[in-house]
């Protein structure tokens, strides 16, 4: 593996989402170690939009990942109290919500600005100035027109702007052309919807599996990996305040969806087999085990073979 210093002296590549307009900028060598989206762009190309299921929430959660080898879901502000002007702080105690936010790590606002990797860039070409004569004027490349009386025409036939109002004709740094190359990835299946549906109502849960989703549609394993991990912590630990209905689905989804998901399936089915006797109570997951299929052959082999297990599987 590279080491740091290679990395970070290593050229960067703008990625960004269709959905969204913000911007980040991440080393090459990073995504080439621990990613395939790159396999498709020529050495050149500096610009990569990754599309659905990406969005900007998990392409900042992607890029701390790459980065830390972790990450952290972002969490809501508190409200605040908004006062005004026209009457006292003690009459107006009503919450005004804040937007969520990012935690603010250093990393990803150099990341958004693109800080990182600049070090030791070429000078910018400055693109060659040409102008054409219009007998009523000059019309430079930039579309801007000079008067008849300002020009004068050399004997070769050449013509000049006036000496007076040669300042004006130095060009801007050119722009650099970069092509914008949006990677072939084949489209989601059935059940995991490019409208980003959360596949669970709880919040928490629903972030860990859009993150699982990205990472599983692009091939992260990493990502995916820890995740899954994630989501498995957060569920055990928030199983008091989830609804028993919502598990119930999430499985049915993810099992009659077409994605060939190993690990969160078998997540899921030591799951059940773990609650068995609460899912039992809801009378969806009893008519959807009623129909048979993969979970049910799951199920009950992880049932007959260890009692009482443990759900998680990392």
């Amino acid at each position: 593996m590279e080491s740091w210093a290679s990395v970070l002296s290593s050229p960067t590549i703008r990625l960004s989402t269709p959905s969204s307009e913000a911007q980040f900028f991440v080393h090459r060598s990073l995504l080439q170690q621990q990613t395939a989206l790159l396999s498709n762009l020529k050495p050149r190309d500096s610009h990569l939009s990754l599309p659905s299921p990406a969005t900007e929430a998990t392409l900042r959660i992607f890029l701390e990942y790459l980065y830390s080898s972790s990450y952290t879901l972002p969490t809501p502000a508190p409200t605040h109290t908004k006062k005004r002007r026209d009457i006292a702080p003690e009459e107006d105690d009503t919450p005004h919500p804040i937007t969520t936010t990012f935690n603010a790590s250093p990393l990803l606002t150099a990341a958004s600005l693109g800080a990182l990797g600049v070090w030791g860039k070429a000078p910018a070409k400055h693109a060659r100035y040409t102008s054409i004569h219009t007998g009523e004027g000059v019309l430079n490349n930039r579309g801007t027109h000079y008067p008849k009386d300002s020009i004068y025409v050399k004997s070769d036939g050449a013509t000049y702007i006036h000496p007076s109002d040669a300042s004006i004709l130095t060009p801007p740094p050119s722009p650099k052309l970069e092509k914008k190359l949006e990677i072939d990835v084949p489209p989601a299946p059935r059940g995991y919807a490019t409208k980003q549906k959360p596949l669970i109502n709880d919040h928490i849960l629903a972030q860990h599996l859009e993150v699982y989703r990205f990472a599983k549609h692009f091939n992260i394993s990493g990502l995916a990996h820890l995740a899954l991990k994630n989501f498995s912590e957060a569920l055990l630990a928030r199983e008091k305040a989830i609804n028993t209905a919502d598990i119930a689905k999430l499985i049915e989804t993810v099992f009659t969806g077409k994605h060939e998901d190993k690990e969160l399936k078998a997540f899921l089915v030591r799951y059940a087999a773990f609650r068995l006797d609460k899912l039992r109570e809801d009378e969806g997951f009893s008519s959807f085990v009623g129909k048979g299929g993969e979970f049910v052959l799951s199920l009950l082999g992880v049932v007959a073979g260890k009692k009482g297990v443990e759900p998680w599987i990392l």
